[in-house]
């Protein structure tokens, strides 16, 4: 695994590697996820339709993680993380009423993680 730098895209920081790395997660970050973490394999139980989004937002909540950290100097748990990642997709359920089983799907399984 590489260590956090400038030069590689969207390449996670160390608190975003704790938490996909977390075995209750189903999926690891090897070097080709850091370059396009998009890519990821998922359990297949997960819809695709909404995977972009939900994965944007996974990640959004692990750079705030880390900006916390190093800026604030508060250190968050996986777990706080995923909380509120179930918390956005909560709060942005409204928006994928045609959507809604297929987020659901993706609530469920951060919720279970």
């Amino acid at each position: 695994m590489h260590r956090w730098c400038s030069s590689a895209p969207l390449l996670l920081p160390p608190a975003g590697r704790q938490v996909l790395v977390w075995s209750r997660l189903s999926f690891v970050v090897h070097e080709s996820t850091l370059r396009r973490p998009w890519d990821v394999t998922l359990p297949s139980l997960l819809p695709g339709v909404v995977k972009d989004d939900v994965m944007i937002l996974i990640f959004w909540h692990i750079w705030k993680a880390r900006n916390a950290k190093i800026f604030d100097h508060r250190d968050s748990s996986p777990a706080e993380v995923l909380r509120h990642i179930s918390a956005d997709i909560d709060a942005w359920s409204c928006r994928y009423r045609k959507l809604a089983l297929e987020l659901h799907a993706w609530h469920e399984w951060i919720v279970t993680c």
